[in-house]
């Protein structure tokens, strides 16, 4: 069964907020094995915001929707 509009909506950003929470959690990651090496590790990564992850699926929609802006 095809999901309707909404659905498609709510994936989109669900899989964006997948994306920016996996980039995170790799960035942290790396920040805490450089710190624990004594290595300069950098600022501490920025969870991602509510703002950043509407601008991705906002990205992702246009790239998927054949729009230039991607």
């Amino acid at each position: 069964m095809a999901a309707n509009p909404y659905e498609l909506r709510w994936e989109l950003l669900q899989r964006a907020e997948d994306r920016l929470i996996q980039r995170y959690n790799a960035l942290e990651n790396r920040f805490n094995i450089l710190n624990e090496r004594g290595e300069d590790p950098g600022e501490y990564p920025e969870y991602p915001t509510d703002i950043d992850i509407l601008m991705l699926a906002k990205s992702m929609n246009t790239f998927i929707s054949g729009g230039s802006d991607a």
